[in-house]
């Protein structure tokens, strides 16, 4: 994987217009890293992120959030200031998160 990369590992259809998907993103230094699921959902209505991995995640990053804004679903990454211990902005560019989203389908438009 490389900085940004978005891969999608499951979808499924539940119903109701709504559609839940899952996968990883590769943190982009950007803060938020975003998960762009245009493709596939009008708007996010829930989802949910958390660190891949055995290891302990470190200084760099410490938390994670997100926020849905439209079909994106936004990942912010969150670090320690040196001994403040304020979480700051990551800028983290190799961590993989795991991602969980579920939104409105978009409309398929059959002719």
């Amino acid at each position: 994987m490389a900085a940004g990369d978005l891969f999608i590992t499951g979808d499924v259809m539940l119903g109701s217009g709504r559609r839940m998907l899952w996968g990883n993103v590769q943190l982009d230094g950007s803060n938020p890293t975003p998960v762009n699921l245009s493709a596939y959902l009008s708007a996010i209505e829930g989802g949910t992120v958390s660190m891949d991995g055995t290891g302990t995640p470190g200084d760099d990053p410490v938390a994670l959030t997100n926020v849905n804004t439209g079909a994106n679903l936004n990942v912010y990454a969150w670090k320690h200031d040196g001994t403040d211990p304020t979480l700051v902005a990551s800028t983290d560019n190799a961590r993989i998160v795991n991602w969980i989203a579920i939104g409105m389908t978009i409309a398929v438009d059959n002719g």
